[in-house]
């Protein structure tokens, strides 16, 4: 099938020429769900993976939409770690998680994680209004780039886990904008041990394309498979990983 190979350079080049051109767009005007549909693939996929009493991990909380859902899928004795760096955004997460039924089996992390330790800029975007939010925020290369940035704790999967003593999930959400590469790079104790039965990621082939990485999906497919991971693609964007 055609979607197990989203990750391989011509596709990805096709689908650079396609959203190039605008197609993509003419394709959403014309009626084709393109964006709803992909998000109700991602949410079904996440919610089959998911079972009572797994430990979740939701890496790029944001919000907590998925955190939410995560707690009522993992239910009554499951439990969620998630993970929102952007200070204002993690305090928003406190605030509507920290007085819920559920909120004893919830472990709120504000760190960025990615394949090293230490600070790093984080850049989010600017409302009219001059507010401050992290919808499409992410991490940036280089220090010196980005109008609105924070600077935010960085650190990896595995040394997170190890210093902080958090669960080995048996399932795992990224978002990350960009680095979902760093990310799987930093938890190759974590995500290869056999605990961790799924891991489902937002690859943003357009974020990894501004930062000269290409072929950073073929290389995520190929780190998960040699930990042990069947490789599915629930669209073009989001990758299933399970076993």
């Amino acid at each position: 099938m055609l979607s197990n190979y989203y990750h391989l350079r011509p596709l990805r080049k096709l689908r650079t020429f396609a959203r190039r051109i605008g197609l993509l767009a003419v394709l959403h005007r014309a009626g084709f769900p393109i964006q709803a549909g992909y998000e109700k693939s991602f949410h079904f996929a996440l919610k089959n993976a998911s079972k009572s009493g797994d430990v979740i991990w939701d890496i790029g909380a944001n919000a907590g939409l998925y955190t939410r859902e995560f707690l009522e899928w993992s239910a009554p004795t499951g439990s969620v770690v998630a993970f929102e760096p952007f200070p204002p955004t993690f305090e928003t997460l406190k605030k509507t998680f920290g007085e819920g039924q559920d909120r004893h089996r919830l472990n709120l992390q504000c760190v960025a994680l990615s394949d090293r330790r230490g600070k790093a800029r984080f850049e989010v975007e600017r409302t009219r209004d001059g507010e401050l939010i992290s919808t499409t925020a992410h991490l940036v290369d280089d220090p010196s780039v980005g109008n609105h940035c924070r600077e935010v704790d960085v650190d990896t999967v595995d040394d997170v886990r190890r210093a902080r003593g958090l669960p080995i999930p048996n399932v795992v959400k990224i978002d990350v904008e960009g680095f979902e590469e760093e990310v799987l790079k930093g938890g190759v104790a974590t995500f290869s041990d056999l605990s961790c039965r799924h891991v489902l990621v937002e690859v943003h082939f357009s974020r990894i394309e501004q930062r000269g990485l290409g072929d950073a999906a073929a290389r995520i497919v190929k780190m998960l498979k040699q930990w042990g991971y069947t490789i599915g693609w629930v669209d073009a964007s989001h990758l299933h990983a399970g076993r």
